[in-house]
């Protein structure tokens, strides 16, 4: 949403273009007080532009004509578009608010309303539009080693039992069990977001399992290596794809994700509409890797980009360049992209298809809707396969919506 305010005396102008949702809506509700308290009382908004208006932003409409009412005042919707006119019109709001015609054109600007709008970027593949939310990062922590558990058995001892509540997240090697000897036997492909945990047996089952949160119950998992974290995301990005594209590769996403954070390393977590996934999972355990034996005995591949059509959640580390978290975190992170720019380690959990809906959105209920309504269909480890010849290629997306925030500490590496 782009959004400028004009203010010439009792009148004001707000020109909007793009998508009037929940959030934008908020930015619309401070702009209108702001114009009030500095004395206008006849205000137009300019909807020629908006794109998609949402009942969070009629409500919002709703009251703030109230406020302009009892100061003798008015609001008026002038120009709506379509998709804006159609809304208003269901809402019952059509008569009361919306004034055919054109906008007042204002001479003189005071200056003060400047411009609004969440910063946007156009790259190769994708559209995409960050909302800041809040300073600050979190600490990751790393456990067991960065070495592949097809070289390297996994040991016992440093494997841990985590708990993951809300707003805790994870990815690595691990199982639902309450102790390592329970859990050595099954250990797989393991994610885990928002007080829900998965992962992908490898106990010669061919299905995921997942636990979610009950009441006073959080569900916990033993991890023989992997990335943990607890905070707050700092970022909201909606991203979809250009015109002239049919999909975004993730190391764009990632890439974009790290430019926009201004980041070496982050932490992200996206729900995502797919058009096809790379990936990989490990067939036995770690501790069952017999010496000598074949990789593709022990690891399934997709050889082609997979599960076209489906939906969604990725959770994992991204990083560019070599100095602090960054330099730290890159023994445990694989490249993205064909020069190695951007390394990373996702897994991802993938659903049916369900549409991500591009309005604000809290991840703890998306991610508990998906969980708890969809069947969960697979638990993978993303990879690039660029090879020039006979390469897989790279996992790639339509539309989502992904949370992030810096990595400003790392605990348990060397």
């Amino acid at each position: 949403m782009r959004m400028s305010a004009a203010h010439d005396g009792l009148m004001a102008v707000v020109t909007m273009t793009g998508r009037l949702d929940g959030e934008s809506a908020r930015h619309l509700s401070d702009t209108i007080e702001d114009l009030l308290r500095d004395g206008a009382r006849t205000i137009e908004l300019d909807m020629a532009g908006v794109t998609y208006l949402s009942s969070a932003a009629a409500r919002v409409l709703a009251r703030r004509s109230e406020d302009l009412r009892t100061l003798r005042g008015s609001l008026q919707v002038v120009a709506p578009s379509d998709a804006a006119r159609a809304l208003l019109a269901a809402a019952g709001l059509e008569s009361s608010l919306i004034r055919e015609g054109r906008p007042t054109r204002l001479s003189i600007s005071s200056g003060k309303f400047t411009q609004w709008g969440l910063p946007a970027i156009d790259a190769q593949h994708g559209s995409y539009e960050v909302s800041h939310y809040a300073e600050g990062g979190v600490a990751v922590r790393v456990i067991g080693s960065p070495e592949s558990p097809l070289t390297r058995p996994s040991d016992p001892a440093r494997a841990e039992r985590i708990e993951f509540p809300l707003g805790s997240f994870g990815l690595g090697l691990g199982a639902i069990a309450d102790s390592p000897e329970e859990a050595l036997p099954r250990l797989g492909e393991f994610i885990a977001a928002e007080g829900v945990i998965g992962y992908l047996p490898t106990d010669g089952a061919t299905v995921p399992d997942f636990m979610v949160s009950y009441a006073e119950r959080v569900p916990a998992a033993v991890l023989s290596s992997g990335i943990v974290w607890q905070g707050m995301f700092t970022d909201l990005i909606r991203y979809s794809t250009q015109p002239n594209s049919d999909e975004i590769p993730l190391a764009e996403l990632c890439e974009v994700c790290l430019e926009m954070g201004n980041a070496d390393a982050l932490v992200l977590a996206t729900v995502a509409e797919v058009r096809g996934l790379i990936g990989a999972s490990l067939r036995v355990p770690p501790t069952q890797v017999a010496a000598g034996a074949a990789l593709r005995d022990l690891v399934s591949f997709t050889p082609e980009p997979s599960y076209p059509g489906t939906t969604a959640l990725i959770v994992g580390v991204v990083a560019r360049g070599r100095q602090g978290a960054a330099g730290i975190l890159a023994p445990y992170l694989r490249p993205l992209d064909a020069g190695g720019t951007v390394r990373g380690h996702l897994h991802a959990a993938v659903f049916p298809y369900a549409p991500v809906p591009q309005r604000t959105v809290m991840l703890p209920a998306l991610v508990g809707r998906l969980f708890q309504t969809l069947p969960l269909r697979a638990v993978l480890h993303l990879v690039q396969d660029l090879r020039p010849q006979d390469g897989a290629g790279t996992s790639s997306l339509l539309r989502g919506v992904c949370w992030t925030a810096q990595v400003t500490d790392v605990e348990g590496a060397g």
